[in-house]
């Protein structure tokens, strides 16, 4: 037993390498594209060598001969047969002719010390892999333990820059503000709920170090950085013994930390103010300790020359191309496929022509290859077949009764004649699935469970079910809020222009959450007639929801939108401010331009760093200026 799991893992570990050698190819390539780019390139190889042996197991295989030369002159010795000789090989089941008494197998003498040794290998890895894996909880519980001892930061000073940072990067998950004097340095935790730690210290550090140090965790909250540095943590527990692993895993985090320094400074920070940054906390903080390892840490000293080269440097390419990172997502999980189908097999080439003597006895054997040692692939490959055939019958089975008997039989299977279709599927036959779906979310949007409405309702949005707009227009008036907010989010999802009238009334709801939600929704559908209603709702007493109003605003680049964002800069102060200002650089037009050069006087430099940047990024000339009231003063 202990030798077939040496096996696997041996055959795991070559797949891993032969994965990992890939995906170091394709991150040389993409070496002069973004941080976050190679950082995805290595998230999902390591992903990828962590499903390599489920996938497996259940892909079929693919065989790939491997041509074994023959010695020149004479074949091998134990393939040779010099005669009819009835004799068995060593260690094979003999019967006796004519007696009906079988002999036990013969102990092959390797067999012991071999065995030993495989039970002493995988001892060894299943220490390492345990050792590894402790230290990676022992530093969640750390971190956890931290977060429960924390204090809260109610400052305004720090979450005004939290609230402006999150709208930028448009995170809508709230994210918690911590503090305490036993975490060394700025980290971030969670994913779910994430949660930004401070150290003591903080509470001196100037405005322009609590934004950009905010920014960086939150880039962090933004991008998953929790969940791929934990996927590292186990990648390098299973796969301890290989080093290609640890070099993933150490690039993963180079290129991390990188691609956050690119996201600070994609939102206007001036690159020398933020390496002194860096450079600063580097030098007053401690070492990270073990709840480190599963936080991210904003400054390790061991990475610091690196991160500040490629900060300074004006060539690098700070943004990533969605297209280029959905061409190498497909790649690599191809490679994965490939890989994990990939079934190496024993091909020998044939020799010279050498006279043999041939047996014709009925005792011996064909010749053929011999299996890999203790019938591990044959184990593997066994349930792939299994697994496999089953996959085929079930996709089958599901195809003949949602769109028809269309479906070609399965050979082996016993088929039944389907039930016709109903005229809701006849009408879509390719889209019978989401058909499907789409009516059973739509009937769940009657449960009398709330929780079970809100649910339908976001399925429905992320399936973006254009069957289910009536419906989702009556949801927008439910008796529970989150209903309603999930409804509204469905039919900006949809894209539904029907629901204006409704999204608009619901930004006069009494929860906050729903108000916002209806503004991203209006936001989405980028429909004039709401201009009038959104920028009446500017006035809303949540600071959030004006954020998201002026966001959608922005979107709609309507002259209207750009006259009420230009009264809204006289109306809104603190982060929703911020928005307001993008907002308009959004629209464009020079109205909006002369309006962005006015706050150039205001007294916060936040302010005026924020139309700076506005101003650099806007666009000038989208918006026909004779639509636009005449300008005053000036």
């Amino acid at each position: 037993m202990s030798s077939f799991w040496m096996s696997a893992l041996a055959d795991g570990a070559v797949r891993a390498t032969a994965l990992l050698g890939i995906a170091t190819a394709l991150a040389t390539l993409a070496g002069r594209r973004s941080a976050a780019l190679r950082h995805f390139v290595w998230a999902l190889a390591l992903a990828g060598v962590l499903v390599l042996p489920v996938a497996g197991a259940a892909l079929p295989g693919v065989p790939v001969p491997i041509p074994t030369p023959w010695t020149h002159g004479r074949q091998p010795a134990a393939a040779l047969d010099n005669g009819p000789s009835t004799a068995p090989p060593a260690g094979a089941v003999r019967a006796r002719a004519g007696a009906g008494v079988v002999e036990a197998p013969r102990p092959d003498p390797a067999a012991a010390p071999a065995a030993a040794w495989s039970t002493l290998w995988l001892a060894i890895w299943g220490g390492g892999a345990a050792a590894l894996a402790a230290w990676s909880l022992a530093g969640i519980r750390n971190i956890r333990r931290l977060v429960a001892q924390a204090t809260p930061v109610t400052a305004r000073e720090w979450l005004d820059p939290l609230h402006d940072a999150r709208a930028r990067l448009e995170i809508r998950r709230p994210v918690r503000l911590l503090q305490s004097d036993r975490v060394a340095m700025p980290m971030t935790w969670g994913w779910r709920r994430p949660v930004i730690l401070l150290p003591a210290t903080a509470s001196g550090w100037q405005s322009s170090r609590r934004t950009v140090v905010l920014r960086h965790e939150l880039a962090h909250v933004k991008r998953a950085d929790v969940a791929t540095q934990l996927l590292a943590h186990w990648a390098c527990a299973v796969y301890w013994f290989n080093p290609l692993v640890w070099l993933a895993a150490f690039r993963l985090r180079v290129e991390r930390e990188q691609a956050c320094d690119d996201a600070v400074l994609g939102l206007g920070s001036r690159a020398s103010d933020y390496a002194n940054h860096l450079l600063d906390i580097a030098r007053e903080c401690r070492a990270p300790g073990l709840a480190a390892s599963a936080a991210v840490a904003i400054a390790r000293p061991s990475q610091l020359e690196r991160r500040l080269r490629a900060i300074l440097d004006p060539t690098v390419r700070r943004a990533a191309q969605r297209s280029t990172a959905v061409l190498v997502a497909v790649f690599l999980t191809g490679a994965v496929l490939a890989v994990s189908a990939v079934t190496p097999t024993v091909e020998t080439l044939p020799g010279p022509a050498i006279a043999t003597p041939v047996n014709t006895s009925r005792t011996a054997a064909p010749p053929q290859a011999a299996p890999p040692r203790d019938g591990w692939f044959e184990r593997w490959h066994g349930v792939a077949e299994e697994v496999f055939a089953s996959f085929v019958q079930h996709v089958s089975e599901a195809r003949r009764q949602l769109g028809g008997a269309t479906a070609a039989p399965t050979p082996g299977v016993e088929h039944s004649v389907p039930a016709p279709p109903t005229a809701e599927f006849e009408a879509a036959p390719l889209g019978a699935v989401e058909s499907r779906l789409a009516s059973t979310f739509i009937g769940a949007l009657r449960d009398p469970d709330a929780n079970v409405r809100a649910r339908a309702a976001r399925a429905l949005g992320q399936h973006r079910a254009q069957a289910a707009a009536t419906v989702l227009r009556t949801a927008l008036g439910d008796e529970d809020a989150g209903v309603r907010g999930q409804a509204a989010w469905a039919l900006g999802r949809i894209r539904d222009d029907a629901a204006v009238d409704g999204l608009l009334s619901l930004l006069r709801d009494p929860v906050q959450e729903v108000r916002e939600r209806a503004a991203w929704a209006l936001g989405a559908l980028r429909n004039p007639a709401a201009v009038d209603g959104l920028v009446a709702a500017l006035e809303d007493a949540d600071a959030a929801v004006q954020e998201r109003i002026a966001w959608a605003l922005g979107r709609i680049r309507d002259p209207r939108a750009t006259r009420g964002l230009i009264t809204a800069l006289t109306l809104i102060a603190g982060d929703a401010l911020h928005d307001v200002i993008d907002a308009l650089a959004r629209t464009g037009g020079e109205p909006a331009m002369e309006a962005l050069i006015g706050l150039m006087d205001a007294d916060d430099p936040e302010v005026r760093r924020a139309v700076i940047d506005a101003l650099s990024r806007g666009n000038w000339t989208s918006i026909d200026e004779s639509a636009l009231p005449p300008r005053g003063g000036n």
